[in-house]
């Protein structure tokens, strides 16, 4: 696994428990104390977790290639799916090299989360437009 691909996975996985607490705490729910996004999800009311699964459907539907990739390597993209493979990838990519012998991590716990990463950013918006100026612009 290329060192780029490891460290963009961590701040990637990070980015989506800090976005899910940040939603939780815009509700008025008192977040869980875990890196688990499966968890985090789990503790967000139901009718903000129908919200996010609409907005997945909805870019599923937008970007048909995303599904297709997945399915190709024998991995489910269904939402369930998706945050089971993604729940613990901040834990087990930040450490990767630490264990050895080293092995690659299974397609199974892959980092799948990035849909859902921006899903949630944009759910965070739509209750605090507010925030949206504090945007940072990267050029690559």
């Amino acid at each position: 696994v290329p060192d780029a691909l490891v460290a963009d996975t961590v701040i990637e996985a990070f980015a989506l428990e800090v976005y899910m607490k940040c939603l939780l705490v815009l509700l008025k729910v008192k977040p869980p104390k875990t890196h688990n996004l499966v968890a985090l999800y789990s503790a967000l009311p139901d009718l903000v977790r129908a919200e996010l699964r609409d907005a997945y459907a909805a870019f599923c539907r937008s970007v048909p290639g995303w599904e297709r990739t997945w399915q190709r390597a024998g991995i489910e993209t269904d939402f369930d799916s998706i945050m089971a493979a993604s729940d613990e990838a901040f834990n087990e990519w930040r450490y990767l090299y630490e264990d050895w012998p080293y092995t690659e991590p299974s397609a199974q716990k892959a980092w799948l989360g990035i849909p859902i990463m921006g899903i949630v950013r944009k759910a965070i918006l739509r209750r605090r437009p507010d925030w949206a100026v504090h945007t940072l612009h990267l050029s690559t």
